[in-house]
């Protein structure tokens, strides 16, 4: 097992801190090891009929689109299903009847947990996004998103990791 002998904080901000810790490794030895603490966040997978709903999502610092689904940080004092609720909301303007699926740890300096709910039953509002959110919300066959996996042309790795760990339900679902 490895041992912390030292932590030390090196930056803050509100979505994580960076930490440089003193570790000792099982063979003695002792090394510099650079520790994240991420906010815990949902990826939202929402099926309408045969169909799923994302968000073209322009990301800064790619200056880019992405093809996302619906995802976002969980808030202090709220359930990863409640975050997954207001993060679909606020993204597409849907509320739905949610059933968690999976969690992974997306990066390995950190703890920070991604869940994965699925959103069935879907009804239509008006999204209400936060100012930095450039969004705009599509809705495309189910095949079409899987073969955008399959071809790698998807880039958002919360979108990859949920598509990929749902494969075989989506297919059930829409097939």
């Amino acid at each position: 097992m490895w041992k912390a002998v030292s932590s030390k904080p090196c930056y803050a901000s509100p979505y994580f801190r960076v930490f440089e810790e003193k570790v000792i490794l099982p063979s003695g030895e002792q090394i510099l090891f650079s520790r994240l603490d991420m906010l815990d966040f949902v990826t939202v997978l929402p099926i309408a009929s045969k169909k799923i709903v994302m968000i073209r999502n322009f990301r800064y610092p790619a200056n880019r689109w992405f093809l996302e689904l619906p995802s976002g940080n969980i808030e202090k004092g709220e359930t990863p299903k409640q975050c997954a609720e207001r993060e679909l909301l606020e993204e597409t303007g849907y509320r739905a009847t949610f059933s968690y699926r999976a969690w992974y740890h997306p990066v390995d300096r950190s703890l920070q947990k991604a869940h994965i709910f699925l959103a069935r039953a879907l009804s239509k509002g008006c999204p209400d996004r936060d100012k930095t959110e450039n969004q705009q919300v599509v809705t495309i066959p189910a095949q079409e998103v899987m073969k955008k996996l399959d071809q790698g042309k998807l880039r958002h790795a919360p979108t990859i990791v949920a598509l990929s760990l749902c494969r075989d339900l989506i297919l059930s679902l829409t097939g």
